[in-house]
């Protein structure tokens, strides 16, 4: 019997029910701010939402600013096709963006933005030991909130300190993000401890 692949309901279903961020009983990240502009939304919420527009089979940047440091645009993900290669090593392929989501503002419903066709970017080696789940949570919660207004760039400094070791563990879309977000991935570079 041909095993069958998990629905993306499902899995996003899953992924949002057993995430710490969305705990209704959670209290506010620290330097959140509950100012009159701010639109508080749950980062692990926009990344389900943005894993089922697109399916399974991509792989999704962190949550990233649409401009930066003009963060109040909104944020989207990046959508990059990935394939696991039958070397007998863990080595995927990866292919250049496929898709755009975007949530602009925050809180808006996702709009998906197609890319045109993907190019092969490189093949990475999967042997890394992936960045703690938590602090990328909590590192992709501060630029929501940084964006919907909720806390300022430098409140959130701490906190995004994972971006870098997630870009660290993901070479292939690290080069390619640098020349799609200069201007983030910079100040990312300048705020590293």
């Amino acid at each position: 019997m041909k095993a069958r692949a998990p629905r993306p309901w499902i899995v996003a279903t899953l992924v949002l029910a057993s995430s710490p961020a969305c705990d209704p009983e959670r209290a506010p990240e620290a330097g959140v701010t509950e100012r009159a502009d701010c639109k508080h939304v749950v980062a692990g919420e926009l990344r389900g939402r943005a894993q089922v527009a697109v399916g399974l089979s991509v792989q999704l940047t962190l949550a990233l600013p649409i401009a930066w440091p003009t963060s109040s645009e909104g944020v989207m993900f990046l959508a990059y096709p990935s394939e696991t290669l039958p070397t007998g090593m863990q080595r995927t392929r990866l292919r250049s963006p496929s898709h755009r989501i975007v949530f602009a503002p925050v809180n808006a419903a996702p709009r998906i933005e197609p890319l045109g066709t993907s190019t092969v970017l490189g093949t990475q080696d999967d042997m890394a030991e992936p960045v703690d789940p938590a602090l990328v949570d909590r590192a992709e919660q501060a630029i929501v909130d940084v964006v919907g207004g909720c806390r300022t760039a430098e409140q959130a400094t701490t906190d995004v300190q994972a971006y870098m070791k997630w870009l660290d563990h993901e070479p292939v879309i690290s080069q390619d993000l640098v020349q799609r977000n200069r201007s983030f991935i910079g100040w990312l570079r300048t705020v590293q401890r």
